[in-house]
């Protein structure tokens, strides 16, 4: 059925294999606020630490320690976006 769907649909030939996000992230300059589920089935958690650590300047990091992939945002997830966003410069 893959052969028969058109392009858009299949995201692996759009996209290549792998996605090198560790790679890109060492090259983007602005803030970063990430949210990782410690129970994430799709992304394992600790890939999400590492790409974290290798992101440069601006950055939170929020575990949820029950989360899966697409669990909905936490209390502390939505008092530590507002404070992120406070905290950010102003744009010139």
């Amino acid at each position: 059925a893959e052969e028969l769907a058109p392009a858009m649909l299949r995201p692996r030939q759009m996209v290549g294999d792998k996605l090198d996000s560790l790679a890109s992230i060492k090259n983007y300059r602005g803030p970063v606020l990430q949210r990782h589920g410690g129970a994430d089935r799709v992304i394992p958690f600790e890939q999400g630490e590492r790409l974290f650590a290798a992101a440069p300047g601006l950055k939170k990091f929020i575990a949820v320690k029950d989360g899966g992939h697409d669990c909905p945002g936490t209390p502390e997830f939505y008092e530590s976006l507002e404070d992120f966003i406070h905290y950010l410069p102003p744009i010139a």
